[in-house]
């Protein structure tokens, strides 16, 4: 499992597979990065379909058991996209999948001034 973390400047990759075998990442390690990435509500953590990846986590590393229960601000484009559809599905594009309709929502959270039109 892959975990990318990126901020404005920099992107971080996580392999998680890798990060278990390594010796010195111990239960104290996964705590840390839960508290400082995944509980922390000043990050906003952003995902597709995120309830495995989330459990491939908390299974696969030390420390990080009861990541669901800590995990805040965390939006599922997935779960939004089914609501919408739910909810709105006369106001949404007929003719465009879905993933091009969030792509295009996502890209104008960025200065480059896409919109979701």
């Amino acid at each position: 499992a892959i975990l990318q973390v990126a901020t404005k400047d920099t992107v971080f990759i996580l392999d998680i597979y890798n990060l278990r075998a390594h010796a010195q990442f111990g239960a104290q390690h996964g705590r840390r990065l839960s508290d400082m990435l995944f509980a922390n509500s000043s990050i906003l953590k952003l995902g597709f379909s995120m309830h495995e990846d989330i459990s491939v986590v908390s299974r696969s590393l030390p420390g990080l058991e009861n990541i669901s229960t800590s995990l805040v601000n965390a939006l599922d484009i997935h779960k939004l996209w089914t609501n919408l559809k739910k909810s709105h599905a006369k106001m949404l594009p007929s003719g465009i999948h879905y993933s091009k309709y969030i792509s295009h929502c996502v890209l104008s959270l960025f200065p480059s001034k896409r919109s979701c039109k």
